[in-house]
């Protein structure tokens, strides 16, 4: 055991050396367990031979060849993210489309060999490049495909048969064409992060929802994310060893116009075969999950529960002192920006920023997506008000210097503070000097005991998987545009906090934008 999370507990048991309750560790303790602090860090090395694979296989299994993308999607990133906007669409719910989502979701973009290793770009950003998130499909009515349940095989773009229904009865039109269940393997980022990686592991789940979510828009269907579910029956449905692998989160794909919001999705009762085989995690794959992760998630895990379909809505978050708004202008959609397919192709994390300003038709053009994408992350995971999204902003022309929010409501930004604060915050995020270089630094934030107080056990996986929602959306938007972008997980915590004012919000998670030197 850590030794902070052991004084931790230690500090929470009292002398009387009582057992604490798992049950007891709430997510506040857990941020503040896993946090960084300057002065106290441990040094520890990486057992790089047994680093864990980033795919999982099923070697027995009967494999389906998914159908290349033939083109990428044109579809513009301002209307995908604009929730309010109705898109249409000649798809169909078969094989092809259920390929081009899976590929857009979390598939391979790019490879690059050194030496005897090829390393491998997907379409979702993920913390050192571990890709912690799997995904598992329910085929209901997937033209081209036997019903089932199937396992991404992404390595190979192969689809693994699990499951097969026994029942010819079949769901009604109205219901989900298919079902992606999202799940983090624990162990492929806890090898590196340790306690820390179950922020890391939301985050990055959060990063592939928000391309399945565009990428089922962009091809017309609509999508329902759930986040509650009852944990126990929808792991052993998928058959998860549950103390290295989870489900966090599913989304079901309905034809366009024909979602049910009211309908339980339970595969089990379709006539589901419960039988399956065990998947081989590969090297590493059974390397010890800490105590940390092991407790946060159950501390977050929900057991009777159904699909949520009222929103989640936690207290008004804008509630810091602001000495004066700005409204940002709506732009018409800048003509050379790239279309969502194209710029999903690009995105790579660069951090070689350059000191040059951030031009205000830029930056307001680049706003105007930002915000759309926090409404849609809102609105497809109907929690409201768990997140506050800032900026420190440094050299955009139009705007001073200084530490704003954002209100989406009024589609503004408010001084909360003057001044350039990317130089500290730099600091703050273990001294990564090139961090001031960037024009902005998105930081998203919440208050986590009240989020939990109010919003329930969940309210951890709702803030962190939203926050990596948002930050893709970032991401694809930055690049879209022609900027540089990176998120940014650690950060010396107290020190993050004090930077953005040292209340009671923490910082969530980080993206660095601006200008960058060379072309994307």
């Amino acid at each position: 055991m850590r030794p902070c999370i052991k004084n931790f507990l230690d500090d929470r048991c009292g002398e009387k050396g009582v057992k604490m309750d798992e049950k007891s560790f709430s997510a506040l303790d857990y941020h503040k367990s896993t946090g960084h602090d300057r002065f106290h860090m441990a040094g520890y090395s990486l057992d790089w031979a047994r680093q864990p694979d980033v795919v999982k296989r099923y070697p027995e299994a009967e494999r389906m060849s998914l159908i290349p993308v033939k083109h990428l999607n044109t579809s513009s990133l301002w209307d995908l993210c604009d929730s309010d906007m109705e898109i249409k669409s000649s798809a169909v719910p078969d094989l092809e489309s259920l390929s081009a989502i899976l590929a857009v979701g979390s598939g391979i973009t790019f490879q690059r060999r050194h030496g005897e290793e090829l390393y491998t770009f997907r379409s979702a950003a993920s913390a050192g490049a571990l890709y912690p998130v799997d995904l598992y499909v329910d085929a209901c009515r997937v033209e081209g495909l036997d019903p089932g349940l199937y396992h991404d095989h992404i390595g190979d773009f192969t689809l693994e048969r699990l499951k097969k229904k026994d029942t010819v009865s079949l769901p009604s039109d109205l219901s989900p064409w298919a079902v992606i269940y999202v799940t983090g393997v624990f162990v492929r980022s806890s090898w590196k992060y340790r306690g820390r990686a179950y922020r890391y592991i939301l985050n990055d789940t959060g990063h592939v929802i928000a391309n399945i979510v565009l990428a089922a828009r962009s091809l017309g269907f609509s999508v329902r994310l759930d986040y509650d579910f009852d944990d126990g029956p929808v792991n052993n449905f998928l058959g998860l060893d549950q103390g290295r692998e989870a489900c966090l989160a599913r989304i079901c794909l309905f034809t366009e116009g024909a979602i049910d919001s009211g309908t339980e999705v339970s595969p089990v009762l379709w006539g589901m075969s419960l039988s399956m085989q065990d998947g081989d995690y590969g090297r590493g794959g059974d390397g010890a999950v800490p105590l940390e992760v092991s407790m946060i998630h159950e501390t977050s895990s929900l057991a009777g529960a159904e699909s949520r379909n009222n929103v989640r809505k936690g207290s008004d978050n804008l509630t810091c002192a602001v000495k004066g708004w700005q409204t940002l202008t709506d732009k018409n959609k800048p003509l050379f920006a790239m279309p969502f397919g194209e710029s999903l192709v690009q995105r790579r994390s660069r951090r070689n920023f350059k000191i040059r300003a951030l031009e205000q038709d830029l930056f307001l053009t680049f706003m105007d997506l930002v915000m759309k994408g926090f409404d849609l992350m809102e609105k497809t995971s109907r929690v409201h008000g768990a997140l506050k999204l800032g900026l420190l902003v440094r050299d955009v022309d139009g705007f001073g210097d200084g530490h704003y929010v954002a209100d989406i409501n009024t589609h503004s930004i408010g001084c909360i503070d003057s001044g350039d604060k990317t130089g500290v915050m730099a600091s703050a995020c273990l001294d990564q000097r090139w961090l001031a270089n960037a024009s902005i630094h998105f930081v998203m934030t919440g208050d986590v005991e009240r989020v939990e107080r109010e919003l329930g056990p969940r309210a951890y996986r709702y803030m962190m998987m939203n926050a990596g929602i948002l930050g893709q959306i970032i991401y694809l938007a930055a690049t879209s545009l022609g900027l540089g972008c990176c998120g940014i997980g650690a950060f010396y915590d107290n020190e993050a906090s004090m930077v953005l004012g040292g209340d009671d919000e923490c910082l969530l998670y980080m993206v660095a934008a601006g200008h960058v030197k060379g072309s994307l």
